[in-house]
């Protein structure tokens, strides 16, 4: 089998086949909230601010200490929250890592599928 089947083959199951299968209805509708950045601040300091520091700790990968740091990661950013990777839970740290609750992981998608805006005010860098 030619190497470039499998992936086709696979693709093709999981509903991916390459076809515009869209009906052209809401494809350029952009996800809007009404969250800022100055909501998102308390999330990010009790649950990525932890190791996502300048510089990093305990091996995070990049920092997230500024509103520009978090803008440029916010798409990696939204990928590791929603498949809970993130806030990483393997590392021995007092108070110990947690799991988002249930509205924070919701405030914190919805801003990052906005592609993370400003918003109004002042909160910090």
């Amino acid at each position: 089998m030619a190497r470039w089947l499998l992936p086709l083959a696979l693709l093709t199951a999981w509903g991916c086949s390459g076809e515009d299968d869209s009906t052209g209805e809401g494809d350029d509708t952009a996800a809007t909230t009404d969250l800022g950045y100055c909501d998102i601040v308390p999330i990010l300091d009790e649950s990525c601010r932890r190791c996502h520091t300048d510089p990093p700790v305990h091996g995070a990968p990049f920092p997230l200490a500024t509103y520009d740091q978090v803008q440029a990661k916010a798409a990696r950013m939204h990928h590791a929250v929603e498949t809970d990777y993130m806030p990483y839970q393997g590392i021995a740290l007092d108070p110990p890592v947690e799991s988002l609750s249930s509205a924070d992981k919701t405030n914190l998608l919805e801003w990052l599928a906005a592609d993370a805006p400003r918003g109004e005010g002042e909160c910090g860098p």
